[in-house]
């Protein structure tokens, strides 16, 4: 049935060709990657106050010369293990003059709550901006107004 030599050559080639796949596979294993899941960033909601269970109280853009603080929530999901995010308060109509910044650890899946409180004159009446980095990259900004009640 193989006696020709033409068949010897081409069964010895598909047996090496055979062996060679096992072997390599036998120090090679396929590994399948799923990755990690996708980072996920949702938009900032700023309000007048959080309750207890990070659910913001009357979500606005627009704040009162006398409100007390500005809150600000930011849910992330599957965010890497030491990641830091950043909340930078801004003037916005003084040429983005810094008025705060805060930094908090975070991974995983979460809600972020950041604040800032009324200076004790009050709020300047003007547009105000706050900026949020992921490690050191501005992820979201916002606007906010402060006016007269």
């Amino acid at each position: 049935m193989f006696h020709s030599k033409k068949n010897q050559f081409i069964l010895s080639i598909f047996f090496i060709i055979t062996l060679s796949y096992f072997l390599y596979n036998a120090f090679h294993p396929l590994v399948h990657e799923t990755g990690a899941a996708a980072i996920r960033v949702h938009p900032l909601i700023t309000c007048k106050e959080v309750s207890e269970s990070f659910q913001p109280a009357e979500s606005t853009a627009i704040f009162y010369i006398d409100s007390p603080a500005i809150h600000s929530l930011l849910r992330f999901e599957n965010l890497p293990k030491q990641s830091v995010l950043t909340a930078k308060w801004f003037y916005h109509s003084q040429n983005q003059k810094l008025l705060y910044e805060t930094s908090v650890d975070v991974s995983g899946s979460d809600t972020a709550h950041f604040w800032i409180q009324a200076p004790a004159k009050g709020w300047y009446i003007g547009s105000y901006m706050i900026e949020i980095y992921l490690n050191e990259n501005l992820i979201e900004k916002k606007e906010i107004i402060v006016t007269y009640k």
